[in-house]
């Protein structure tokens, strides 16, 4: 099984012919970012909206971001184990393919494999660890 984070730009390229093999995507969008335009549909997709921020962020900001929720990660939950063993591939994509979408990926590897380390460790990502915290949280109670 692969865990794959990737743009948006990355996943529209990688669509223009249909997918090599069984794959689920979670696809991320922040409140006022376009959707993604697939030309051809993986396996399984799940579509999610909220923003690259934390809680104290928020606050700070001033502003009104849609925050990843407990009811987001459980969405995210439920696609992945539903989908887990009838997939050979799980990408995970944001608008950068840098925050959010590492966060959940990290989160995945940890759950499955306890190898979130390395999405978390990794100089190419930055994971929002709210996210990331969050989502983990969920995988386990769940």
């Amino acid at each position: 099984m692969n865990i794959i984070v990737k743009s948006a730009e990355e996943i529209m390229n990688i669509a223009i012919k249909p997918f090599e093999c069984k794959t689920a995507l979670i696809s991320i969008r922040g409140v006022g970012d376009p959707e993604i335009d697939l030309k051809n549909k993986p396996y399984a997709s799940l579509f999610v909206v909220f923003d690259d921020t934390f809680p104290a962020e928020a606050k700070l900001l001033g502003d009104q971001p849609l925050l990843f929720s407990e009811e987001i990660a459980k969405k995210i939950v439920v696609f992945v184990k539903e989908n887990f063993n009838k997939v050979d591939e799980i990408i995970c994509q944001c608008r950068c393919g840098k925050s959010r979408s590492s966060a959940v990926a990290a989160a995945i590897e940890e759950y499955f494999f306890q190898n979130g380390k390395n999405i978390l460790e990794s100089k190419i990502y930055r994971p929002n660890m709210f996210v990331y915290t969050l989502l983990v949280e969920s995988f386990l109670s769940d």
